[in-house]
């Protein structure tokens, strides 16, 4: 809510020095306008951005998703990744950590569908919930997943972070990594919608 400045008129005063005081009252209140302004339209980019992000998110897991003897959808994937963007598979507690960039994953990912059973069955994840934080043209997400065979429930569950970058034409995917929920690794309470 904008704070509202009053000044008290001054009272027996010359022509010139009214004229003058009204002129710095017109000033002022025309300062405090744009500051409140400026400061609207500070508080409604971040919400802005928010939605933005939120809109690539939902646009890079439909391109993951894919049904029954088809594949993701590989060129808007690629078309979400920011140059030299780094994509981190699942490990687990003992493993190496091993990142990879955005062809070498589609290459893995491709294979991966090819492969097993769920190349023939389709496989899809959907956002339960996203946790995202904007900051000037850095964000990052916390995205609580489903995965699931269509028309089946759902069989997996885990956690994405992602790290998205502002470019000229949007949002696009910097780093990606993923943690399965597990016995060991229970989800979080503090990821789920409140």
């Amino acid at each position: 809510m904008a704070t509202v400045h009053r000044l008290a008129e001054p009272r027996n005063i010359s022509m010139p020095v009214k004229a003058l005081w009204l002129a710095a009252l017109t000033l002022f209140s025309t300062l405090s306008a744009c500051a409140t302004m400026q400061n609207g339209s500070a508080a409604a980019q971040p919400l802005a951005d928010e939605l933005a992000v939120s809109t690539t998110l939902d646009t890079l897991y439909r391109a993951f998703c894919f049904d029954a003897n088809a594949e993701p959808d590989w060129d808007t994937q690629r078309g979400l990744f920011a140059e030299g963007a780094a994509f981190a598979a699942p490990f687990g507690s003992g493993d190496t950590p091993r990142a990879v960039n955005a062809e070498q994953f589609i290459t893995d990912f491709r294979k991966h569908v090819q492969t097993s059973p769920r190349g023939e069955t389709g496989y899809h994840e959907s956002i339960v919930h996203a946790q995202i934080q904007v900051f000037g043209t850095i964000a990052h997400a916390f995205v609580v997943f489903d995965g699931f065979v269509p028309g089946d429930a759902p069989d997996a569950r885990g956690v994405d972070s992602i790290q998205l970058v502002r470019g000229p034409e949007g949002w696009l995917v910097a780093s990606f990594t993923t943690q399965y929920e597990s016995a060991d690794t229970p989800l979080p309470k503090s990821f789920l919608p409140h």
